[in-house]
């Protein structure tokens, strides 16, 4: 018994600090994940564990991606970089295996974690906003040239673990659960309600473009169970209106349409091209699918993708290349480092905890799901530590959750 609560202990606790460090500190995430991979490794169970790892088609998805990164050294010439890139993803080979040691991850466990995790952003949310109306006029002022509010990490980042709470939100209330008092159901309805409002507010491209493919997914999620297809319609509608009347009404948002309308007619015209970060995000995207295309079937490799963007870069646009980067897509960057076999194969780990075994009927991991692979084709989201503990931290939880049949194995 003493060694069940350990290992439950352990791997819980270890659980918060990667998502407390997805907050506030890189140190807490990383010793986290190292918690996890230790109550993994030195388990008694180990051998079992293992077992139901590898029947689990999921989580083995997941490791998969670290061994594409792996495989592509074959043929790649930078080393350094190459091992940049499996540092960046180790979290993929680790985490998975790591979360069949916990003895039991049932609503129990896994409801109180979200419900936690949903009022610390809450939390940090109301402070970016109350520095926000503290000074009012110079943030507002500042959205005309494409700054954001303050947020505890980067703003993308953090437009994503917001849309994710909005999901967290709406899955709990959907799902009547609540800590101590029934009321709080209807709090954390509100929050939620106040949460994408704080998205609106903020106004960063990539959180929004994931907020409204999880909203979308509501409403897909409610016509497919219900099968009220006339409200359904209605609602999409709706949520399309609000779009454009928060786009209309909302200052920041306002602002910061105009500024992107903006910069695409200056790199329309091929001006100013290096102060506008749009420039680089199409450029390397551009990059990626040239290089994809020269490689179509096994890619550049991962070691030398940073190379070859730059090399196309310099050959194109050698204004942008005062800053480095790779393709700003997930998609096109697994296309131009791994080739279409490594494309096929990412496409199908990030797929398949939405669709093997209906797992899309559960509203948070439908939602959460569309909110990554959103943010995978705009942004290149798994190539920074917190992008990739955002990612696996959740997508394991859930794969974990699911498997309901299994906790007694796992």
């Amino acid at each position: 018994m003493n060694k069940w609560i350990n290992h439950q202990t352990v791997g819980v606790f270890s659980i918060l600090l990667v998502l407390a460090g997805l907050l506030f500190s890189e140190a807490a995430m990383s010793i986290g994940m190292i918690g996890l991979a230790v109550n993994a490794v030195f388990n008694k169970n180990i051998g079992q564990n293992f077992r139901a790892f590898v029947q689990n088609r999921v989580l083995l998805g997941f490791t998969a991606i670290f061994f594409i990164v792996l495989v592509s050294g074959l043929w790649s010439e930078n080393l350094d970089w190459l091992s940049n890139r499996l540092q960046m993803k180790l979290p993929f080979l680790l985490l998975p295996f790591s979360m069949v040691a916990l003895p039991r991850f049932d609503k129990g466990v896994f409801f109180p974690i979200l419900a936690g995790y949903f009022w610390v952003v809450s939390a940090v949310c109301v402070y970016s906003v109350g520095l926000y109306v503290l000074d009012f006029e110079t943030t507002t002022e500042a959205y005309k040239q494409g700054h954001v509010l303050f947020t505890p990490v980067m703003h993308i980042r953090f437009s994503l673990i917001v849309a994710i709470c909005v999901a967290i939100g709406w899955y709990l209330y959907q799902e009547k659960y609540y800590m101590r008092f029934p009321e709080e159901r209807v709090m954390m309805l509100v929050v939620t309600i106040l949460l994408i409002a704080y998205l609106h507010v903020l106004a960063v491209r990539t959180g929004l473009v994931s907020l409204y493919g999880a909203l979308g997914w509501f409403i897909l999620h409610y016509i497919i169970k219900t099968k009220r297809y006339t409200l359904g319609i209605g609602l999409g509608v709706l949520l399309v209106l609000g779009l454009a009347l928060a786009i209309r009404f909302v200052p920041t948002l306002w602002y910061k349409v105009n500024y992107m309308r903006w910069s695409l007619e200056q790199i329309e015209r091929g001006e100013r091209l290096a102060d506008l970060s749009d420039s680089y995000r199409l450029a390397t995207i551009e990059a990626g699918i040239r290089l994809g295309n020269q490689h179509p079937i096994l890619g550049t490799g991962w070691g030398d993708i940073k190379d070859e963007t730059a090399a196309y870069l310099q050959n194109k646009y050698p204004e942008l290349l005062q800053v480095i980067y790779m393709p700003q897509s997930e998609y096109v960057l697994f296309y131009a480092a791994s080739g279409l076999i490594g494309l096929l194969i990412f496409i199908w780990a990030t797929l398949q905890p939405l669709f093997y075994d209906k797992a899309w009927q559960n509203l948070f991991n439908g939602a959460f799901h569309v909110i990554m692979i959103s943010s995978f084709i705009v942004e290149q989201t798994l190539e920074t530590q917190l992008g990739v503990a955002i990612y696996v931290i959740f997508a394991v939880m859930c794969a974990r959750f699911i498997t309901k049949g299994n906790n007694e194995k796992m």
